[in-house]
């Protein structure tokens, strides 16, 4: 929304189900939605050379169709892996396109996690062969660009960048009271606000644990 509001056209693909679920919003957004070939990331454990070559057709497709200026790959696996591919191969030919990978979190770190992508032998095959080749990889944090440097990524080829926040919202003018009603909280209760997903590596049931340890501290039931 930003780099659309900076004169920018700016396009979104994504797989069609999530396509399906903006129906109703894609009027409201102000960039376009375009879907991406079904199926094509499915042949990764069946056939991950076959999977690479089918994405890296499709996503040809798309350049000559959009001619894009700039491609930002979301996702490391497979989305990352994809691009990087096709961006190789691409070169070869002296049809490369400038483009970025940024990843989210499980798709990439591995160190003390229960779960996680790479724990996949074929994924973190995939992962370690083609992500030193990417041309710019931003981490969203030290430990995010500590873990490029452990795969390989070229230190030169890292930027670190923490997901942004929108400040203005911040100073939009709310009511306290309709908003406590929207998410059905009491209307002078206690509220503790965590922001992040619903993922091991938060540990959320220590962060309960705590809460209740301060509800006894205080005297106060929580």
């Amino acid at each position: 929304s930003r780099l659309v509001e900076a004169g920018h056209h700016v396009a979104v693909i994504l797989p069609r189900r999530y396509l399906r679920e903006l129906a109703g919003l894609s009027d409201k957004l102000k960039y376009d939605l375009i879907p991406y070939p079904a199926n094509t990331w499915s042949y990764f454990k069946r056939s991950p050379g076959f999977a690479l070559l089918i994405n890296r057709l499709a996503l040809a497709r798309l350049q000559r169709q959009h001619r894009f200026d700039l491609w930002h790959g979301v996702v490391t696996y497979p989305t990352g892996v994809c691009l990087i591919n096709w961006q190789e191969h691409a070169a070869s030919k002296g049809k490369s396109t400038p483009y970025l990978v940024r990843s989210v979190g499980d798709d990439v770190l591995v160190s003390g996690q229960e779960v996680g992508l790479r724990r996949d032998s074929q994924v973190e095959k995939l992962i370690r062969g083609t992500i030193p080749q990417v041309r710019m990889m931003i981490a969203l944090s030290e430990t995010m660009r500590l873990e490029y440097l452990r795969i390989g990524v070229p230190a030169e080829r890292l930027a670190t960048i923490p997901n942004a926040v929108n400040l203005a919202r911040f100073h939009e003018p709310t009511n306290r009271e309709e908003t406590r009603a929207l998410y059905g909280l009491a209307r002078n209760g206690f509220v503790f606000l965590a922001v992040g997903r619903n993922h091991p590596q938060k540990d959320y049931p220590r962060l309960l644990d705590a809460i209740l340890q301060l509800g006894r501290v205080h005297n106060r039931p929580f």
